[in-house]
């Protein structure tokens, strides 16, 4: 499987970014600050996202795994790995 990093968590990353990642086949890492945050993706390792509007879909974002920004070895050997 291809995988890719992604540096931040937040609701842009997951929700948007990610998403299309996940849609195009990656694996997926987070980096980010918060460690509670981080703790629930690798506890999880997946989640939903909804879309608003007209049209309320649900896309399942799975193969998703995440490091805490002060994990430098883990996050460097990880960027080694990783296609994008």
């Amino acid at each position: 499987m291809k995988k890719a990093i992604h540096f931040g968590a937040g609701n842009i990353g997951r929700g948007f970014i990610a998403l299309l990642l996940s849609q195009a086949g990656y694996e997926i890492t987070f980096v980010d600050i918060d460690p509670d945050l981080i703790a629930a993706i690798n506890r999880h390792k997946r989640y939903t996202v909804k879309t608003i509007g007209e049209k309320q879909e649900e896309f399942k974002v799975t193969g998703i795994g995440g490091l805490v920004s002060f994990q430098e070895k883990e996050i460097a050997d990880t960027i080694a790995q990783a296609d994008i």
